[in-house]
């Protein structure tokens, strides 16, 4: 066997190898493609401008890519998702942030945004238990939390 062979044997092996081990949930594409977390947190942190920017096109393409570099994070999911309901893409956005919600069921902004979803969905009475469930979650005196909690309240008179 020569050399080239044997390279793209043991390259075959390797991506066979992670393949399994991303289908197992062991690891995810990022690693596959040695991808280094200060590289996907300056992703991250660019979806989020986009965000801020309301340049909505722009963050569901970058929270787009995360998603599939990295389907273990919450917060990539959860972006993604209020990405797409910002570009009114509601039905997406209700399976995107369904799948942040399987990642960490009682998150507060994924049931908030969720909830604001649903009720765009025409499902209120689910947009009325996520938003509740989202209320509860916010401590009283946290003012990191103040924002949100005047979002679902402003939410909650449309359920």
């Amino acid at each position: 066997m020569d050399t080239l062979s044997k390279e793209k044997t043991e390259l075959l092996l390797k991506l066979r190898a992670l393949q399994t081990h991303v289908a197992q949930g062991e690891a995810s594409l990022a690693q596959g493609l040695f991808l280094e977390p200060d590289e996907l947190e300056s992703t991250y942190q660019t979806g989020l401008y986009f965000l801020k920017r309301q340049d909505n096109e722009q963050a569901q393409h970058v929270f787009g890519i995360l998603v599939i570099l990295e389907p273990y994070k919450l917060k990539h999911w959860r972006e993604y998702g209020l990405s797409l309901l910002r570009n009114k893409q509601y039905q997406a956005a209700q399976y995107a942030l369904s799948a942040a919600q399987c990642l960490e069921e009682q998150d507060m902004a994924t049931l908030a945004y969720l909830g604001e979803t649903l009720i765009l969905l025409g499902d209120k009475s689910k947009a009325k238990t996520h938003l509740s469930t989202a209320l509860n979650k916010i401590q009283p005196g946290n003012t990191a939390h103040v924002s949100f909690y005047q979002y679902i309240q402003g939410l909650l008179k449309y359920v």
